[in-house]
């Protein structure tokens, strides 16, 4: 059934789609991606006036090719999200939409649900615009040759051209919002992700680290953007939540750090991200490894609520996934809500669609946690065969 409806979606925008869209086309806007990645579901521009900077974070608009209960749409709940390990993908969407006319590859029209804002050097937004856009992406980057400019080439050169003036306004606009998570209490404590180089026979030939995304703050910000925009509304949403860490974990910890010879003097029942924070930036670089990865064990794990209790890892107030509707079925809901709530204006939700909103939330929260299952167990038999 869905290959069949399929069939149904177009492979290039039309005219008849571009109503009541706002136009980006001629705007300098690209993605960043790692070297074998197939599907783009986000792209960035960015620009600088005076001290402010006017940053748009672009994302595939699936909603307008997937439809609510349209048997494509079942199926894409039914897996919630995809899979990727070391030598294939198990896509949420069909590659038709996911690699087709959903992605947002180079040089061709494609239609996104866009969020713009602006920001200071402090850190402070100064105005937001969520919107449905089309978009005409000039590059598609790599995070090699990304980082390669920016720490390196940059500084061999006197003249920068458009492109890259845009990468150095980002790596800025990155860097002030880094700092003001860190200043509220944001936690580093992402484990280290692998990267796998395999020979035709699926042997590994090679282990690698994978490169942090330069735009993953952006990214951050836009989503944070959207929740607070929706919560404000007073209106149901599906947020990403993560909460505070459970008192007796944190108590079994704070032993361990103890004789480790680092108190962690907190009251385990309302410690707050920035006591934990201040903690890690204490501990010498030789036990920080050990002792982070410890700690990340007491954390509860992040999952999806219609009930907003706070992101506690980032210290964020207002937190939801938007930004990835190609491999996340909750970015997908939330693009919906965007089309309802802001788009079209419609403010009303039944008890009926806020308790089918909360189901999917669920659903969602179990098929992440089975899939990182799989992963895990993926990358621990090639660790064991390597």
């Amino acid at each position: 059934e869905v290959i069949e409806e399929i069939k149904n979606i177009p492979s290039e925008v039309h005219q008849e789609d571009l109503i009541n869209r706002e136009d980006y086309r001629d705007h300098l806007i690209v993605t960043i991606d790692g070297e074998d990645a197939k599907d783009f579901d986000d792209a960035v521009e960015v620009c600088k006036v005076d001290d402010i900077y006017y940053v748009g974070v672009h994302i595939a608009d699936v909603s307008y090719y997937v439809k609510e209960n349209s048997n494509i749409d079942k199926e894409a709940l039914n897996r919630a999200t995809s899979l990727y390990v070391r030598d294939r993908v198990v896509p949420m969407l069909p590659f038709e939409l996911s690699n087709g006319i959903c992605s947002l590859n180079p040089h061709v029209d494609r239609l996104v649900t866009s969020c713009l804002f602006s920001i200071d050097e402090q850190g402070h937004i100064l105005t937001t615009h969520i919107c449905k856009g089309i978009i005409n992406s000039k590059h598609r980057l790599t995070y090699t040759y990304v980082n390669e400019f920016l720490n390196k080439t940059r500084y061999e050169k006197n003249e920068y051209n458009d492109l890259e003036k845009m990468l150095i306004s980002l790596q800025e606009v990155s860097s002030i919002i880094r700092k003001q998570r860190e200043k509220n209490g944001g936690l580093d404590l992402s484990s280290t992700e692998l990267n796998f180089v395999l020979d035709q026979e699926g042997t590994p030939l090679e282990v690698k680290k994978r490169v942090q995304d330069v735009g993953e703050k952006l990214m951050i910000k836009a989503n944070e953007v959207v929740a607070s925009t929706i919560e404000k509304m007073d209106l149901p949403m599906v947020y990403r939540i993560h909460e505070n860490p459970k008192a007796k974990k944190l108590e079994t910890f704070m032993r361990i750090s103890l004789a480790k010879g680092y108190p962690l003097s907190v009251d385990p029942l309302k410690v707050t991200p920035l006591e934990i924070s201040k903690y890690l930036n204490n501990i010498e670089e030789k036990d920080k490894k050990i002792l982070s990865s410890l700690l990340l064990r007491c954390l509860a794990k992040a999952k999806y609520s219609i009930q907003n209790k706070k992101h506690f890892g980032l210290a964020s107030k207002s937190y939801t996934h938007f930004t990835s509707p190609i491999r996340r079925y909750p970015d997908l809901i939330v693009h919906r809500l965007i089309n309802k709530y802001i788009v079209n204006n419609n403010k009303t939700c039944s008890d009926e669609e806020k308790a089918h909103l909360a189901t999917e939330a669920q659903l969602c929260s179990t098929r992440e946690r089975r899939a990182l299952v799989i992963e895990r167990t993926v990358e621990s038999l090639l660790s064991c065969k390597y």
